[in-house]
């Protein structure tokens, strides 16, 4: 069974529950290091959520091969919440599979965060295809997230794994803004958003950040168009993350998340679960639901909009349990 849900009343318990789960599915735990094969991941209690950090490897049992922005910096994703410190008890969901990892919480009544990692290289990429993402970058709270909508091209939303951004102006003078990490190897690069710059794409989201991975960027019409008008009904749209690739100005594929998909939950609630045939996905909202401001804000022209929930916007992931 890859399926669990239960109350956790701690983050430590949280956490627990995290490696237990994983280990009865073949990862293997090790202090704070989740692993299997070269896939690492190092998992720590951050404030009242948990924190992600991905490696390559392991050397004398300590993460090797992550993230180093600009030589030095490494970089974080996070279950955390959004304006407000995620509060306990909480319901977990968590879906462990043979190479992808997605845990979600729900506290607050109708609020929701996430991590998520695993391997899911595309065939040719010198990378490993390892991958991490979720709400925050590290740490309690974080103060906003943004819409979906950029002047109805770029398709930013934080809270979605492997969104897109704006790597200037406002956003970038705020920190670190990306919260998903794909290790690809393409043009020298090692991570997105890690290494040497790839030119200016000045109408494009990767001006000035190296290598970053979106997988919104190619989606966000068809997630603008969702659900249908004849049934309601939404697609389960794929999630592959795709860099700009210097040599050729082209976006290249490099990740294919297996067991999860994009999805618009207008008609459906949080935890619903969607039978297709013989398969069975369980729906979660990336943060909070809300109808009624489905898209989010949209661009004012000089500026974002701060959101605290994501609108319609949520993910599908493969439900294994009864």
């Amino acid at each position: 069974m890859s399926y669990y849900t239960a109350t956790a009343s701690t983050a430590n318990a949280l956490l627990t529950a995290l490696q237990t789960g994983c280990t009865e599915n073949g990862w293997t735990v090790s202090g704070s290091l989740i692993y299997k094969n070269n896939c690492v991941m190092d998992v720590s209690i951050s404030g009242n959520g948990l924190r992600v950090i991905g490696g390559t490897g392991l050397a004398n049992g300590a993460l090797t091969g992550q993230i180093l922005l600009n030589g030095k910096n490494t970089l974080a994703a996070s279950l955390a919440g959004v304006a407000q410190s995620i509060s306990y008890p909480l319901t977990y969901h968590l879906h462990v599979f043979d190479k992808e990892v997605y845990l979600f919480v729900n506290y607050n009544v109708d609020n929701w965060s996430y991590i998520a990692f695993g391997q899911s290289p595309v065939a040719g990429i010198t990378g490993t295809g390892n991958w991490y993402g979720g709400i925050g970058t590290g740490g309690d709270n974080f103060s906003d997230i943004r819409n979906i909508n950029n002047q109805g091209q770029n398709g930013h939303h934080f809270s979605l794994l492997f969104s897109s951004m704006t790597p200037s102006g406002i956003i970038s003078n705020q920190g670190q803004q990306v919260r998903s990490f794909i290790h690809h190897g393409l043009d020298g690069n090692e991570w997105s958003v890690s290494g040497e710059g790839v030119g200016s794409m000045t109408a494009s989201t990767w001006a000035t950040l190296p290598s970053q991975a979106s997988a919104t960027l190619v989606t966000a019409p068809l997630l603008n168009r969702q659900p249908n008008s004849y049934n309601g009904e939404a697609i389960l749209l794929p999630i592959t993350p795709a860099v700009y690739h210097k040599d050729n100005s082209t976006l290249v594929i490099v990740g294919n998340l297996k067991q999860a998909r994009y999805i618009r939950i207008d008609n459906y609630e949080p935890g619903q679960i969607i039978i297709l045939g013989d398969t069975k996905y369980k729906v979660y909202p990336w943060l909070k639901k809300n109808t009624a401001a489905r898209d989010g804000e949209s661009y004012n022209g000089s500026n974002y909009d701060t959101l605290r929930h994501s609108g319609t916007f949520g993910i599908a992931v493969l439900y294994e349990g009864e």
